[in-house]
């Protein structure tokens, strides 16, 4: 279990206490934000070695894209324009990334290369698009778009080889992103459940058909751990502020790992499974931090 609690001696003490069995835990202070900046640092995702990761933040007025070199300890600011660019995403078998950007007055999904500072757009249609996942072969993605006649956010499913673009299933709002799994047999997302007043976890297999949905309590900020077999999410069912917690994706196994009055988002894990990021509501708005995960 790990204990997540704030301490005042003269300069910010951010401890987790994390405990194996009835006797070892693992003691981690303000030295793992990474962040320390104004703003809001958000939406963290990894590279395929679980050395880098990039995330937005805002620390500059408007949204743009960072790398984290957890080796060397340093920040990079990767793209630098008047537009928002979110929801950034590395690619598993290429040296770049997907994000989403308004630049054009829409949102639109672009590919970075890493190499050549390059964009481009990934889908070339007339349609409001955000927020891609990728299964590890990349041959596809997932995406939100936005359909015009229904005035609904739908999930679509794109095929690069066929330039297929299809829709998979209707999610009525933009605001909960979907993730496919590492195998791309199956995507996550959140919907809202209207009569349990939860936003409810919903696993759909790759051509749209549900799986499973659990709607006991709500789910915030749900990804894949990196085996595929489990979810790590945020969830308000214990306490108001929101803790961490992992399922298995038949629903069993619900374990909670965090016990504290502390705010929290966009928990992922790195593909090694060395190491969570998770953004930590500070006074200054969310703060990056990372847990290494050895002793868990």
């Amino acid at each position: 279990m790990i204990h997540l609690y704030i301490k005042s001696l003269g300069i910010l003490l951010f401890n987790i206490l994390w405990m194996i069995g009835n006797a070892q835990y693992l003691e981690i202070d303000s030295i793992n934000n990474i962040s320390n900046a104004t703003g809001d640092d958000l939406y963290p995702s990894w590279s395929a070695d679980g050395t880098k990761l990039v995330f937005q933040s805002n620390r500059n007025g408007n949204w743009d894209i960072f790398q984290y070199d957890l080796e060397s300890d340093t920040v990079l600011q990767l793209t630098n324009t008047n537009a928002n660019e979110q929801y950034p995403l590395w690619l598993s078998k290429q040296n770049r990334l997907t994000y989403t950007s308004d630049k054009t007055g829409v949102e639109q999904i672009y590919f970075l290369d890493l190499l050549t500072g390059t964009e481009e757009p990934v889908i070339n249609r007339n349609i409001n698009t955000k927020a891609a996942s990728f299964p590890v072969s990349e041959y596809l993605l997932y995406l939100l778009g936005y359909d015009e006649l229904a005035r609904d956010w739908w999930l679509y499913r794109y095929e690069f080889k066929y330039n297929s673009l299809k829709q998979i299933y209707p999610l009525l709002d933009g605001n909960h992103l979907p993730k496919v799994s590492t195998d791309g047999e199956y995507i996550m997302f959140v919907s809202n459940n209207t009569e349990k007043s939860v936003d409810q976890l919903n696993i759909i297999n790759w051509y749209g058909n549900i799986e499973h949905e659990f709607s006991d309590h709500s789910f915030i900020d749900p990804s894949w751990y990196p085996d595929g077999l489990k979810i790590i999410f945020v969830s308000k069912m214990d306490n108001i502020d929101g803790e961490i917690y992992t399922v298995w994706k038949d629903g069993s196994h619900l374990e909670r790992w965090t016990n504290d009055t502390l705010v929290v988002k966009n928990p992922v894990v790195s593909p090694n499974g060395k190491h969570l990021a998770v953004s930590v509501l500070l006074d200054g708005g969310y703060d990056l931090f990372l847990i290494p995960l050895e002793y868990y």
